[in-house]
């Protein structure tokens, strides 16, 4: 088994949901695969289908706050 382990760092992030409309703003807490497949995909220069057909189903995520996590649900 191969790790690879990427700390991610932002002030702020939107990573809607699919339930969301343009009146509404919901989003995850945390990204989801498709947006983490897209990350990963970026950082090694790869295309959407490189990804989606060669790594989407070798790759296992897991994730830990590094910080408080002051997202609020409303």
């Amino acid at each position: 088994m191969n790790l690879i382990r990427v700390n991610l760092k932002s002030r702020m992030a939107h990573f809607g949901t699919t339930n969301t409309n343009h009146t509404t703003n919901m989003t995850y807490t945390i990204p989801p695969r498709t947006s983490l497949l897209g990350m990963f995909g970026g950082v090694m220069g790869l295309n959407f289908h490189t990804v989606i057909n060669e790594y989407s189903k070798r790759i296992d995520f897991g994730w830990e706050w590094l910080s408080k996590n002051t997202s609020k649900v409303i």
